[in-house]
Order: structure tokens, then C-alpha cells, then sequence
């Protein structure tokens, strides 16, 4: 769901999802465990079977 629709605003449709996306990252990365790091690398590499580094 946009706030503002891509449709109408182009530029200004795509930001505020971005704008969305950085909101809820704030709201949460504290929470964010090594226990929940792990799991989340681990099923990253069963999916994708490659190595990369979270950044």
C-alpha cells in the first residue's frame, strides 16, 4: 500500500516506500539478535548457496 501512488508521483511514490522501509529498519535493528543474525546468514546461504557479507 503507498501513501503516495507511484501512478500519480512518480519520484515521490518510490520515496515514500523507501521513506517506509527506513522507518521500520530504525523501529527494529536494535532488536535484531546474533541469534537472529545467524539464522538469518544460514538460510541465506540454503537459498542462495553463496558466500557474501551482510553489511
Amino acid at each position: 500500500m503507498d501513501l503516495i501512488p507511484r501512478s500519480v508521483y512518480k519520484l515521490l511514490g518510490v520515496l515514500d516506500d523507501g521513506a517506509a522501509m527506513l522507518y521500520v529498519y530504525k523501529k527494529i535493528k536494535d532488536k535484531i539478535t546474533p541469534e537472529i543474525m545467524m539464522k538469518v546468514e544460514n538460510t541465506l546461504n540454503e537459498w542462495f548457496g553463496a558466500e557474501y557479507e551482510i553489511l
